[in-house]
């Protein structure tokens, strides 16, 4: 049972790629407090780019708040 702060539910949020040989890798799991800006999403894409991801191919997700922003 994950505990609320502020009236806020923390959320998991994951990174998955698919590798060019067709195997899953997790790129990443960081947990959302508070809401979800553009700011968030630039957090995680740095923590990714600083670990190594250079390119991306196919970019697909929910239209999440601010992350169009940060992926064009």
């Amino acid at each position: 049972m994950q505990a609320y702060k502020n009236g806020i539910l923390p959320e998991e949020v994951f990174a998955v790629a698919i590798d060019m040989e067709g195997y899953k890798q997790i790129l990443g799991y960081w947990i959302k407090k508070g809401k979800e800006n553009k700011s968030f999403w630039i957090e995680v894409f740095q923590d990714m780019i600083s670990r190594g991801l250079k390119k991306v191919a196919i970019f697909e997700s929910d239209d999440f708040s601010g992350l169009t922003d940060v992926v064009n």
